[in-house]
């Protein structure tokens, strides 16, 4: 008894309602940091980081003071848990999709290029991909269960380690490309512009995929909540059975917000039967071995199941454009043009002050013999979207053709 009662003392630390506070500001502070970063932000970015470091900071000293970081390990296990069940869940989906990514980072003039280690790689990367889908999804129940949590606490600092390492490499390489393009020189590597880190599932719901530049952030994001979980992996301890009712419908709901945003419902179900089934596994008579063992050993065959199965077949959910049922003529045509705000930099010859105008401001500046262009700033208000079929061309040998198929009003025309 006198255990437990320090345990929740433990957990809560030493205000169960300042932690929370605290834990929202931090999470809000995350939030604007990584809002303030991104190119949307605009002039605004300034108050957005300003915002994000003040509540971050303000919120991290708090769970220090108040000895709330394991409370916290508890939200980020959530979060990790079951963002990690549907990643590997929708690459595993596809793990031929996700192959074919790997393949661009490990060609010659890709990742290889400046890291030939990587070439070792090269034939081995539907392996790999089913590798990396089904350690996400293992990892995911481990940390939402709790068990295992040493080793499992540093796979995934590892595994982050190297996905945020990828990610900077592949923004950083898509920028370099585009400083040589803009000074008429030619790029000398072919850069990943889409990382795969959700298959084909974020362009086929949302409409686009993570730029590498915002694929960076989200890791970056990432990697603070499993650090979180990391250095609070000496407290946290397999999941009793009150833990069990808090972890589990947590992990749940985040869940159902990515299987929601993907516009794919399976994942809950696979959630609901890996959790289920780790519960009765766990309990099962297997010689000397231990639950988490039990458990591992089953995540990982249904979670290898499935990958088997999407490989040798099509995608339970197939999010590519060239989907059985789509129509070709639509997905070329349902593209969004992007909305820009276009700002106008020029400088007053009598004052040298420079000065910024809008589309409709630029009659105030018409007259060359007092303004001087300088530069164009360009205001991303809406991303929009590039059409889903993009690359669809359909030719014909016009001299192999039989007359009377050359007869045919759209052919003749």
């Amino acid at each position: 008894m006198m255990r437990l009662r320090e345990n929740k003392v433990d957990i809560a630390g030493r205000s169960l309602i300042l932690n929370v506070v605290a834990i929202i500001l931090n999470i809000i502070g995350v939030f604007y940091i990584a809002k303030g970063f991104h190119m949307s932000s605009g002039d605004s970015g300034i108050i957005y980081k300003i915002i994000g470091f003040s509540t971050f900071f303000i919120g991290l000293v708090m769970l220090y003071i108040l000895k709330g970081m394991h409370m916290f390990s508890f939200v980020a296990r959530a979060f990790v848990g079951g963002l990690f069940i549907v990643s590997g869940l929708v690459k595993a989906n596809d793990p031929w999709g996700f192959a074919f990514k790997l393949e661009e980072y490990f060609s010659p003039m890709g990742l290889t290029y400046d890291y030939p280690f990587f070439e070792m790689f090269h034939g081995y990367e539907l392996q790999l991909s089913i590798i990396i889908c089904v350690a996400e999804i293992v990892l995911g129940v481990a940390v939402i269960l709790g068990y295992r949590i040493k080793l499992a606490s540093w796979a995934l600092i590892l595994m982050m380690a190297g996905f945020t390492w990828l990610t900077y490499y592949t923004y950083s390489c898509v920028d370099a490309n585009e400083l040589l393009t803009s000074l008429g020189q030619v790029a000398d590597r072919d850069c990943v512009t889409d990382c795969g880190c959700f298959g084909d599932a974020l362009r086929g719901s949302v409409g686009r995929s993570l730029t590498p530049y915002e694929t960076f952030w989200k890791d970056i994001v990432l990697f603070y909540f499993v650090l979180i979980i990391f250095i609070n992996q000496r407290k946290i301890q397999p999941n009793n059975q009150i833990q069990n009712w808090v972890m589990v419908p947590s992990a749940l709901i985040v869940v159902i917000f990515f299987s929601w945003v993907f516009n794919w419902y399976f994942p809950i179900f696979f959630y609901l039967v890996a959790l289920l089934g780790s519960f009765i596994f766990a309990k099962m008579n297997i010689g000397k071995m231990d639950a988490s063992w039990k458990i591992a050993i089953y995540i990982t065959l249904i979670s290898f199941l499935f990958s088997i199965y999407t490989t040798m077949y099509l995608p339970v959910k197939d999010y590519r454009a060239y989907a059985i049922g789509n129509n070709i003529h639509e997905k070329m045509s349902d593209g969004i043009n992007p909305v820009i705000d276009y700002v106008f930099v020029y400088k007053n010859k009598q004052t040298g002050e420079e000065k910024e105008f809008g589309m409709n401001e630029l009659d105030q500046c018409s007259d060359s013999n007092v303004w001087e262009y300088v530069d164009r700033k360009d205001k991303i208000i809406s991303m929009g979207k590039q059409a889903s079929i993009s690359d669809f061309l359909l030719t014909l040998d016009y001299e192999e053709l039989t007359d009377e198929m050359k007869k045919y009003p759209t052919i003749d025309s």
